[in-house]
């Protein structure tokens, strides 16, 4: 397929200006692959530049699009790893953090919520209330826990929060010293129980397996070599 230097940028989604640079940087046949072609040649007639391309993956062209059109995103290899990881961990009812999808798709945490959302707002995904944990700090441990654990372990977090403020009312003559006794006692109680542990949550989402956006993107890039490369 021969194109001119406008249709070439049009293909690209980009300017002319962001054509010259990415030809600067020599970076175009990195970014005709990332839609599926392949430059063959580059010829000039008269003093107009024309490009010899040829479409060599049109799954992959068919990928970019429905990331850029679909997703609104132009980090096609980066949301496409994001996707397979989000739904076959939702598929699997097993916990994905944002730091673990963020190291995998080499994007930052801000990028992955936004993402999140994206797939929710297409019914994609659901919200499936939360995975607990609890991390002993000393042994670098991680068990689940109950719903109700972690509601206890925040309570008891702000309680001492609490207890700490209490006793300083001591010192200003606002409380008297056996209820400071008592603060005191409570807050050694609590100190111990928290004492290096810490419980967290991590969002829990259903994959919605027929839901036809899911079923139709997760086929193509099913056929996608690892990273987008060939």
């Amino acid at each position: 397929m021969k194109v001119c230097r406008n249709e070439l940028a049009k293909m690209l989604g980009i300017s002319l200006e962001g054509l010259k640079t990415i030809e600067k940087r020599h970076k175009l046949e990195e970014r005709l692959s990332n839609i599926g072609y392949k430059l063959i040649s580059k010829e000039k007639v008269s003093r107009k530049a024309y490009y010899i391309v040829e479409d060599y993956n049109s799954d992959k062209q068919l990928v970019n699009n429905m990331c850029r059109y679909v997703f609104n995103t132009e980090k096609t290899n980066e949301f496409t790893e994001y996707f397979k990881e989000r739904t076959q961990k939702s598929k699997e009812d097993v916990p994905a953090t944002l730091d673990y999808l963020s190291d995998k798709s080499n994007v930052g945490i801000s990028t992955i919520c936004n993402w999140d959302l994206k797939l929710l707002g297409k019914k994609i995904i659901s919200k499936d209330g939360f995975f607990y944990f609890k991390l002993n700090k000393e042994s670098h441990t991680i068990q689940e826990v109950t719903k109700e654990e972690y509601k206890s372990y925040w309570k008891n977090k702000s309680r001492l929060k609490t207890y700490n403020i209490l006793q300083n009312r001591y010192l200003n003559g606002e409380i008297t010293f056996n209820e400071m006794m008592e603060i005191r006692d409570n807050t050694i109680a609590l100190t111990i129980e928290l004492k290096g542990n810490y419980i967290y949550r991590v969002k829990r989402y259903k994959l919605n397996q027929d839901n036809s956006l899911y079923v139709d993107f997760n086929k193509i890039i099913e056929k996608q070599p690892i990273g987008g490369q060939e």
